[in-house]
C-alpha cells in the first residue's frame, strides 16, 4: 500500500498526486441553485490550519447540516431513541472524528423546510426543541 505523504506544505498527495480542494462559486445565482437541491447548504470560507488536507489557500465549500431519514413505516419509538441517543451522547459522536466537531444537540430540531418524523417531533418537544 502507498503511503500518503506531503509533496508541498498544504498539498498532502494521493495515488494520483496532491489533493486540493476548489473553491464554490459563492455568487447569489450560484447559493440559490444550490439550496434548491440541498435546503438548508450555504458556501462558507475555510482557511488553512494545521491538520485540514487539501486546504492550502483559503477555499468556499459548501456546508450543510446532515439529516438522519427514517420510514414514515418507522416505530415512532424507534426514531425517538435515535433522537435521544444522538441527543445524549455528543461527546461519543465527537470522538468519532472531525466531522462532528460543530454538532450540537440543541439545534437538531432546526427547520429545514422538511417534514420531520413523529418520532422525531415527539423527542424534539420533549427536549423544548420543537419551535413549530
Amino acid at each position: 500500500m502507498k503511503r500518503l505523504h506531503h509533496s508541498a506544505p498544504g498539498f498532502p498527495e494521493a495515488a494520483v498526486g496532491p489533493v486540493r480542494f476548489l473553491s464554490f462559486d459563492d455568487s447569489p445565482a450560484a447559493v440559490a441553485a444550490l439550496v434548491r437541491h440541498i435546503r438548508g447548504a450555504e458556501i462558507v470560507e475555510i482557511r488553512p490550519a494545521p491538520g485540514r488536507t487539501g486546504v492550502p489557500v483559503p477555499t468556499k465549500l459548501v456546508n450543510y447540516d446532515y439529516v438522519l431519514f427514517a420510514s414514515v413505516k418507522t416505530r415512532d419509538e424507534v426514531v425517538a431513541k435515535a433522537v435521544d441517543v444522538l441527543y445524549a451522547n455528543p461527546a461519543d459522536l465527537k470522538a468519532g472524528g472531525p466531522i462532528w466537531d460543530a454538532f450540537d444537540p440543541g439545534a437538531m430540531a432546526k427547520d429545514l423546510g422538511l417534514a420531520y418524523h413523529a418520532g422525531a417531533v415527539q423527542a424534539f418537544q420533549a427536549k423544548g426543541l420543537w419551535k413549530r
